[in-house]
């Protein structure tokens, strides 16, 4: 850590070393740089420069936006995640390790987009994972499976988002039970299905949860919902407002009891 700058390494790229300019940490007024940046910390980082020749390579800690970053962390516990797999099965099975990623890991990231989505459709369909272990011990396999199917048992997760709904026009509180009911049904309704519970928490607040072993599609599931809400409120002379976005949670925090959105108290 330097005065106007702190060297950090790309964990991603092998360890290769960039510089973080003090300017580029936050949009926020410092008072401290050690209170903003802590030495050991894994953060999400953007590229803004890269000089090939001098070999210098230039990030930004503030243009990374909120939604990229968990998608980058969740991407990198997945790459984390693969590779413990691939050097358990590689232990076990005596194949070097490196073999068995040029075989697996690599093409799968070309054809998936990342080699988690091979393995975890390898769940479901073992023969999917014939074609990347050409050459291989059958043995490979039944244990590279074994791995997958020890790693990747599925874990669901709570997913809630808090807005504010409202509606003063004639329609009033039955305008509002019934652009809540259609949130909630939405839910199921479109795919992926996923059961949507709408609570009051108090008025005007109301907690949008779902359940589901998929972070990102839980979050975008519940900003389609708001989205919806948003809409048929407004047909009805309503509105509603973020009060806190999409947010996975260790547990589910508020009651759980079905009741129809809607049935709270008129006040």
């Amino acid at each position: 850590m330097q005065d106007n700058s702190t060297t950090v390494k790309l964990l991603e790229f092998q360890g290769r070393e960039a510089m973080l300019p003090h300017t580029e940490l936050t949009n926020l007024r410092m008072r401290s740089i050690i209170q903003t940046i802590h030495v050991g910390k894994i953060e999400p980082m953007e590229v803004l420069r890269v000089d090939a020749k001098q070999g210098y390579v230039d990030v930004s800690k503030k243009k990374v936006k909120k939604e990229d970053a968990e998608n980058c962390k969740t991407r990198f516990e997945q790459a984390k995640q693969v590779h413990r797999m691939l050097a358990r099965t590689a232990k076990l099975a005596n194949v070097p390790f490196e073999k068995l990623l040029a075989a697996v890991a690599f093409p799968a990231y070309i054809k998936y987009g990342h080699a988690i989505n091979l393995l975890k459709t390898a769940t479901t369909d073992p023969t999917v994972l014939d074609a990347y272990l050409i050459g291989f011990d059958p043995k490979t396999k039944d244990i590279l499976l074994s791995q997958v199917l020890h790693s990747l048992k599925l874990k669901e997760v709570v997913v809630q988002a808090k807005v504010n709904a409202t509606c003063y026009s004639s329609a009033g509180v039955d305008g509002l039970r019934e652009a809540l009911i259609k949130t909630q049904n939405f839910g199921e309704a479109v795919e992926p299905k996923m059961k949507l519970l709408v609570h009051q928490t108090a008025c005007p607040e109301y907690l949008l949860q779902v359940k589901t072993d998929d972070k990102v599609a839980g979050r975008k599931k519940l900003h389609d919902a708001i989205k919806l809400l948003g809409e048929e409120l407004a047909l009805v002379g309503g509105e509603v407002s973020v009060k806190e976005e999409p947010t996975v949670i260790e547990g589910l925090k508020a009651d759980n009891r079905e009741k129809a959105p809607g049935d709270e108290d008129d006040e």
